[in-house]
């Protein structure tokens, strides 16, 4: 049995996508496509910040997304993929940047789209003065694997000795694989890491 830990947003949730359809493709009434996305932080993104969109209104549109949870999306392929190593007996844990005052969506939403399958739900509320670092979290957890999507993150989990997979993202873009970190473009090849790794 191993600990192996999942970011929430766009790991297991797409959330993004969510909202770009919510808004017909606009961010603020700014016009925003999927591939334009080259930071996680959307109010950084040239076109975005010319606008002198703070960060504060640029996570309310995302809360606003996240407290009507009914709308966003599962990452395709990953319920087979949690079902898969839940089924090998490891135990598995989201840890994820959302803060407390999205807890209870957050939970209702794990537990519909991934029920039963998280021994629990960590929010490390990145974005205010409870805030939390991921890479302590799954250092303190004794996590073998996390799946995470952001650079930042990823690069201090492997300063923890914690290999990670890396879904690709615009925001990823020109990262490549190594030093621990596997980039893939598609579940299947999650799969085959998990499969050499001795998870699945």
């Amino acid at each position: 049995m191993a600990i192996i830990t999942f970011d929430c947003d766009e790991v297991l949730a797409e959330l993004i996508k969510s909202m770009l359809d919510r808004h017909n493709n606009t961010f603020l009434w700014i016009p925003l496509a999927w591939d334009e996305i080259v930071d996680y932080y959307v109010e950084n993104i040239p076109k975005i910040k010319e606008q002198k969109i703070s960060f504060d209104a640029s996570k309310q549109v995302f809360d606003e997304v996240i407290l009507d949870h009914g709308t966003i999306s599962p990452v395709a392929g990953m319920d087979a993929i949690v079902r898969g190593l839940k089924n090998q007996w490891h135990e598995l844990y989201v840890i994820t940047a959302r803060g407390d005052e999205l807890q209870e969506a957050t939970i209702q939403w794990i537990e519909t789209h991934y029920p039963k399958m998280f021994s629990d739900i960590i929010l490390a509320n990145h974005y205010n003065e409870n805030s939390r670092c991921k890479w302590d979290i799954c250092h303190y957890l004794w996590s073998e694997l996390m799946f995470e999507d952001t650079i930042h993150n990823s690069e201090k989990i492997i300063a923890k000795d914690i290999p990670v997979i890396m879904p690709n993202k615009p925001w990823n873009k020109g990262y490549e694989s190594g030093n621990n970190i596997h980039k893939v473009d598609r579940v299947e090849q999650m799969k085959e890491i998990l499969v050499k790794k001795g998870f699945l």
